[in-house]
């Protein structure tokens, strides 16, 4: 137990079940936001990743993810497996092998935080889920359009929910490019 804890990387192998619905698409793999690959139905891929108390899988699009907590394990063993398809949306869910069983890993549906973002609405979320919107929209906004961002009537409050979960320095450099752009914004 002692020598897992003390190395740097933990091995994922995370297998894709074969499926009909899907088949024919690659499953792009993240792991923590490092890109591991794409699996294809009925594969196999392997993985280094650095060691971290949370894992969180996802295929880069915020729509089907899982997540792990670190167990002091040198290796784990995931399924990927294509559920719906027929009569309704298919969608992939992650479970964990271990001892012949596997139990369906948690995921979080980014759906709720990106229906608040874009009907404006976030106000009405809880505070630890305001944050988060706040930094989603900060994202998205980024990724998008950085003037959607400059416009917005909730730029405080981005700043200050990017400060909360500790991204000081981007936070930093937003307030520096504001002030570089209106000479009279003074917020910090």
């Amino acid at each position: 137990m002692a020598k897992n804890f003390l190395e740097k990387t933990v091995r994922f192998n995370i297998q894709r079940k074969p499926a009909l619905a899907d088949s024919l698409l690659p499953y792009k793999i993240y792991i923590n936001g490092q890109y591991i690959g794409a699996l294809k139905n009925g594969r196999t891929i392997s993985a280094e990743v650095p060691r971290a108390e949370i894992y969180y899988i996802d295929d880069g699009s915020f729509e089907q993810n899982a997540v792990i907590r670190n167990e002091n394990k040198a290796e784990y063993n995931l399924a990927l497996r294509t559920r719906g398809g027929w009569r309704t949306e298919a969608h992939c869910e992650f479970y964990i092998c271990a001892d012949a069983q596997m139990k369906q890993l948690p995921s979080f549906h980014f759906d709720k935080l990106f229906d608040a973002i874009f009907n404006e609405n976030i106000e009405r979320l809880p505070h630890n889920e305001q944050t988060l919107a706040l930094c989603l929209e900060f994202w998205n906004d980024i990724a998008d359009d950085v003037q959607e961002l400059l416009a917005s009537e909730r730029v405080y409050k981005i700043i200050d929910s990017l400060r909360e979960i500790g991204a000081d320095k981007i936070a930093m450099l937003f307030l520096i490019s504001l002030k570089s752009i209106f000479r009279e914004f003074n917020y910090l």
